[in-house]
Protein backbone atom coordinates (compact mmCIF):
# COMPACT_ATOMS: atom_id res chain seq x y z
CA UNK A 1 0.00 0.00 0.00
CA UNK A 2 1.66 3.58 -0.96
CA UNK A 3 1.17 6.53 1.29
CA UNK A 4 -0.15 9.70 -0.08
CA UNK A 5 2.05 12.36 -0.37
CA UNK A 6 2.31 14.91 2.55
CA UNK A 7 0.40 17.23 1.43
CA UNK A 8 -2.64 15.25 0.74
CA UNK A 9 -2.41 14.40 3.83
CA UNK A 10 -2.32 17.78 5.84
CA UNK A 11 -5.43 18.46 3.07
CA UNK A 12 -7.40 15.72 4.00
CA UNK A 13 -10.61 15.97 6.24
CA UNK A 14 -12.43 12.74 6.15
CA UNK A 15 -12.84 11.21 9.65
CA UNK A 16 -10.47 9.04 11.17
CA UNK A 17 -10.73 5.52 12.75
CA UNK A 18 -11.07 5.91 16.56
CA UNK A 19 -8.10 5.67 18.29
CA UNK A 20 -7.52 3.92 21.83
CA UNK A 21 -6.02 5.96 25.10
CA UNK A 22 -2.72 4.07 24.22
CA UNK A 23 -2.40 5.34 20.47
CA UNK A 24 -3.49 8.85 22.13
CA UNK A 25 -0.75 9.06 24.15
CA UNK A 26 1.98 8.03 22.03
CA UNK A 27 0.82 10.20 19.30
CA UNK A 28 1.13 13.08 21.67
CA UNK A 29 4.77 12.19 23.73
CA UNK A 30 5.65 11.74 19.94
CA UNK A 31 4.79 15.19 19.05
CA UNK A 32 5.80 16.91 22.37
CA UNK A 33 9.60 15.07 21.73
CA UNK A 34 9.30 16.55 17.89
CA UNK A 35 8.78 19.80 19.39
CA UNK A 36 11.28 19.68 21.53
CA UNK A 37 13.96 18.90 18.76
CA UNK A 38 12.00 22.09 16.63
CA UNK A 39 12.64 24.59 19.98
CA UNK A 40 16.56 22.80 19.58
CA UNK A 41 16.04 24.12 15.79
CA UNK A 42 14.76 27.70 16.62
CA UNK A 43 17.37 28.47 19.30
CA UNK A 44 19.97 27.70 16.89
CA UNK A 45 18.46 30.95 14.69
CA UNK A 46 19.06 32.97 17.45
CA UNK A 47 21.81 35.90 16.82
CA UNK A 48 23.14 35.84 19.90
CA UNK A 49 23.60 32.03 21.25
CA UNK A 50 24.78 31.01 24.59
CA UNK A 51 28.68 30.56 24.47
CA UNK A 52 28.17 27.11 25.73
CA UNK A 53 26.18 25.66 22.88
CA UNK A 54 27.89 23.21 20.81
CA UNK A 55 27.01 24.26 17.09
CA UNK A 56 28.50 27.08 15.56
CA UNK A 57 26.79 29.91 14.73
CA UNK A 58 27.26 29.22 11.32
CA UNK A 59 23.46 30.00 10.09
CA UNK A 60 22.80 32.75 7.56
CA UNK A 61 19.58 34.89 8.54
CA UNK A 62 18.09 33.51 5.08
CA UNK A 63 18.78 30.22 6.55
CA UNK A 64 17.52 31.35 10.06
CA UNK A 65 14.15 32.64 8.60
CA UNK A 66 13.86 29.64 6.38
CA UNK A 67 14.00 27.04 9.41
CA UNK A 68 11.80 29.24 11.02
CA UNK A 69 9.39 28.75 8.87
CA UNK A 70 10.00 25.15 8.74
CA UNK A 71 9.72 24.82 12.23
CA UNK A 72 6.32 27.04 12.49
CA UNK A 73 4.78 24.81 8.83
CA UNK A 74 5.66 21.56 11.12
CA UNK A 75 4.33 22.42 14.01
CA UNK A 76 0.75 23.35 12.10
CA UNK A 77 0.97 19.99 10.29
CA UNK A 78 1.17 18.69 13.75
CA UNK A 79 -1.79 20.40 14.95
CA UNK A 80 -3.83 19.71 12.00
CA UNK A 81 -3.12 15.62 12.48
CA UNK A 82 -4.27 15.75 15.95
CA UNK A 83 -7.09 17.99 14.96
CA UNK A 84 -8.22 15.16 12.35
CA UNK A 85 -7.44 12.23 14.69
CA UNK A 86 -9.76 13.88 17.35
CA UNK A 87 -7.08 13.85 19.68
CA UNK A 88 -7.15 16.87 22.01
CA UNK A 89 -3.83 19.80 21.26
CA UNK A 90 -1.87 19.94 24.10
CA UNK A 91 -2.66 22.29 27.14
CA UNK A 92 -0.21 24.31 28.88
CA UNK A 93 -0.59 22.96 32.04
CA UNK A 94 3.25 23.28 33.87
CA UNK A 95 4.02 26.51 35.39
CA UNK A 96 6.78 28.41 33.72
CA UNK A 97 7.76 29.62 37.27
CA UNK A 98 8.12 26.00 38.76
CA UNK A 99 9.92 24.76 35.29
CA UNK A 100 12.75 27.89 35.96
CA UNK A 101 12.68 26.64 39.73
CA UNK A 102 13.08 23.27 38.76
CA UNK A 103 16.02 23.86 36.34
CA UNK A 104 17.74 25.72 38.92
CA UNK A 105 17.44 23.35 41.46
CA UNK A 106 18.86 20.94 38.79
CA UNK A 107 21.85 22.98 37.69
CA UNK A 108 22.56 23.71 41.63
CA UNK A 109 22.75 20.11 42.08
CA UNK A 110 25.05 19.75 39.06
CA UNK A 111 27.51 22.56 40.48
CA UNK A 112 27.27 20.97 43.81
CA UNK A 113 28.86 17.66 42.74
CA UNK A 114 31.74 19.59 40.86
CA UNK A 115 33.97 19.63 43.85
CA UNK A 116 38.04 18.47 44.03
CA UNK A 117 36.65 15.16 45.62
CA UNK A 118 35.36 14.32 42.15
CA UNK A 119 37.66 15.62 40.06
CA UNK A 120 40.41 13.30 41.72
CA UNK A 121 38.67 10.00 39.16
CA UNK A 122 40.50 12.27 36.52
CA UNK A 123 43.71 12.71 38.32
CA UNK A 124 45.51 14.62 40.67
CA UNK A 125 43.72 18.43 41.17
CA UNK A 126 46.35 20.69 42.00
CA UNK A 127 45.55 23.12 45.52
CA UNK A 128 45.41 25.89 44.19
CA UNK A 129 43.21 25.01 40.94
CA UNK A 130 41.10 23.00 43.76
CA UNK A 131 40.34 25.59 45.64
CA UNK A 132 39.57 28.43 42.76
CA UNK A 133 36.84 25.24 41.35
CA UNK A 134 35.78 25.05 44.81
CA UNK A 135 34.90 29.19 45.13
CA UNK A 136 33.46 29.08 41.75
CA UNK A 137 31.23 25.93 42.04
CA UNK A 138 29.92 27.77 45.48
CA UNK A 139 30.06 30.91 43.49
CA UNK A 140 27.25 29.23 40.71
CA UNK A 141 25.35 27.11 43.52
CA UNK A 142 24.22 30.80 45.07
CA UNK A 143 23.74 32.14 41.86
CA UNK A 144 21.07 28.98 41.31
CA UNK A 145 19.59 29.49 44.76
CA UNK A 146 16.05 31.21 43.57
CA UNK A 147 16.76 32.78 46.92
CA UNK A 148 19.31 34.99 45.72
CA UNK A 149 18.63 34.56 42.03
CA UNK A 150 16.83 36.87 39.86
CA UNK A 151 13.34 36.37 40.81
CA UNK A 152 12.04 37.04 44.30
CA UNK A 153 8.54 35.37 43.20
CA UNK A 154 10.17 31.95 43.02
CA UNK A 155 10.88 31.88 46.48
CA UNK A 156 7.49 30.67 47.15
CA UNK A 157 7.76 27.56 44.50
CA UNK A 158 7.75 24.18 46.33
CA UNK A 159 10.16 22.04 44.51
CA UNK A 160 8.83 19.20 45.67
Amino acid sequence: MTRPPPSDLVQDSSPAPPLNENHVRRIQATFWYVDDLLQSIEALTHPDPSPFVRERPDLSQDEGRMLLSFVSLARNRMLAALDRLGIPRPEQKLSARRSVSTSLLYAEISLSELDTRSLRGYGAVDSVAGEEITAVSADLQNLMRPQQGFSPSLRAVQYF
